[in-house]
């Protein structure tokens, strides 16, 4: 009798597991997205940008 108990957890363990990851978007397919690039060309450098910040050519700095 716990033999078939314990099977009948283990069935219900993966089926929530299933659902769970199926929830979670973990078993959908990863896509590709493509875009366009802008940078500052070096003459910007030290100045402000639209935002206000200064420009810095060596931080993360992106246009949009």
């Amino acid at each position: 009798m716990k033999v078939f108990v314990m099977k009948q957890f283990g069935i219900v363990i993966a089926v929530v597991s299933l659902a769970i990851v199926w929830n979670l978007g973990i078993a959908t397919a990863q896509t590709a997205e493509e875009g366009i690039a802008n940078f500052y060309s070096d003459k910007f450098q030290g100045r402000k940008t639209a935002s206000v910040a200064v420009y810095d050519k060596n931080k993360l700095t992106a246009s949009h």
